[in-house]
This record gives C-alpha cells, structure tokens and sequence, in this order.
C-alpha cells in the first residue's frame, strides 16, 4: 500500500511552489518502508514550464536525496 500527498500554490502569474509527501508499506518483513517529504519550485513561460525538485528521505529504505529538474514544452 502506498500513499501520496501534495499541496501547490501559484504565486504570481509565472511561479508556482509545492510541498509533498509519500510513504508505502514495506516490501521487506524487518524493515520500514520508504517514505520521502519533498518540494518543488516552477516558472510559468510562454515557452513551457521550468521545474526544480528536492526531496529528502525519512526511512532507511528511501533514498537519503533527490534532486529533478523538468522542462515542460508548449505545443
């Protein structure tokens, strides 16, 4: 079982910010399952989105940092 959460707000009319969080049951008997808090920042273009991610890991079996970076094109 797995379950995510997130809050996003735009500030202004070309940012946007975004807090989340997830968490899954563990697929290990002995060990606790990953679970990550995170956030996000976006700028808004005409030419898409810019997209920069950071995440934290709360558990052992989670990934201690990640980092993403995205870019979304206007079609």
């Amino acid at each position: 079982m797995a379950a995510t959460a997130s809050v996003a707000r735009l500030i202004g009319s070309s940012w946007g910010v975004a807090l989340m969080g997830s968490a899954a049951s563990s697929p290990i008997a002995g060990f606790p399952g990953p679970a990550t808090v995170g956030g996000a920042v976006s700028r808004f273009s005409r030419a898409g989105i810019w997209s920069l991610t950071v995440s934290a890991g709360l558990t052992e079996t989670s990934p201690d940092l990640g980092l993403g970076v995205s870019w979304r094109v206007r079609l």
